[in-house]
């Protein structure tokens, strides 16, 4: 087989800096990706990361829009969007949090997104981080605030409403001492 080469996903979304993890809606037309807040340092003059959207159409993806609640005193990143596009959960270290990095979530009705508010029932005084929703209704996560085999460990928990219970790690060989 031939050894294809690797190319830039798109320049409407790739700037001079750091753009990273990138979400996709279930039809794959929508996204959501982390990237630095140009230009905006915060107090201690570090470039936080943003949330920004973008749409495919007509096979071609449109320049990024900031999510309304970025804000260059924190970060906003690593989000994930269900299959239907309509919620979005991201980590963040913005105020209103337990400590830390935090798993939030925003919801798109009446054509904008609602008021972040933080998931407390996955959040701990450490860091909560990376999330990942699967469709059958389980939060995946990243925590060094759980109790954990060492350093940031995997975790699972159920939605049950709007909460997460059962929060379990997700063990060997998943995670490790490492």
């Amino acid at each position: 087989a031939a050894k294809a080469e690797p190319k830039p996903f798109s320049r409407a979304l790739n700037r001079a800096l750091h753009e990273g993890p990138i979400s996709f809606n279930g039809k794959g037309n929508f996204c959501v990706l982390t990237r630095s807040n140009y230009g905006e340092p915060d107090e201690e003059g570090e470039v936080n990361f943003g949330l920004y959207f973008s749409r495919l159409v007509k096979g071609k993806w449109m320049d990024p829009v900031p999510f309304q609640y970025n804000d260059p005193a924190y970060s906003l990143g690593q989000a994930c969007l269900n299959s239907k596009g309509d919620r979005l959960y991201f980590s963040s270290d913005m105020p209103g949090g337990k400590g830390g990095t935090d798993i939030w979530l925003s919801e798109y009705r009446d054509s904008s997104w609602t008021k972040p508010r933080p998931i407390y029932s996955v959040n701990t005084e450490g860091d909560e981080t990376a999330p990942f929703f699967l469709e059958s209704g389980i939060l995946l996560f990243a925590s060094d605030g759980h109790l954990g085999l060492g350093g940031y460990d995997i975790f699972a928990a159920k939605q049950q409403g709007n909460s997460f219970v059962k929060i379990r790690n997700l063990g060997a060989p998943v995670n490790s001492a490492g």
